[in-house]
């Protein structure tokens, strides 16, 4: 019986080990996607109009919007998905995005990681605007 005891507990500790070294391997994949992401000053000039769509994932976060456009202005950003670990503050960044026309804005403070993702989400949409020009 004692062996027994002794041979399942050697099995869930080998399981803790594993899936440690498996998180492990895996947020350190994300932590070098997010430090990838490169936010510049893209804004709607030579968009022409439509709603366009972006995605950005980084394994731990991701996000989808559509961004619509009009004469060359973001009028609206919609957040299709957002999958996050605890930044869902981050979606205010839309806001701050839509009111000065352009990706170049402040993270939000707590969710950095988060705010990065939707912030390349729209960039990538917006890009995608400036290849149908």
């Amino acid at each position: 019986m004692r062996n027994m005891k002794m041979r399942i507990l050697q099995v869930v500790v080998l399981a803790a080990v594993l899936y440690g070294l498996h998180y492990y391997i895996e947020y350190a994949a994300y932590q070098k996607a997010i430090s990838k992401i490169e936010i510049t000053d893209t804004t709607a000039e030579g968009v022409p109009d439509g709603t366009y769509e972006g995605s950005s994932d980084t394994g731990f976060v991701r996000a989808s919007v559509e961004v619509t456009v009009k004469n060359e202005e973001i009028t609206d950003i919609r957040l299709v998905e957002h999958i996050n670990e605890r930044g869902k503050k981050a979606e205010t960044v839309i806001d701050e995005v839509k009111q000065k026309q352009t990706t170049k804005v402040e993270t939000v403070s707590g969710a950095t990681n988060s705010s990065r993702v939707i912030l390349e989400a729209i960039q990538r949409a917006l890009e995608e605007g400036k290849e149908n020009e």
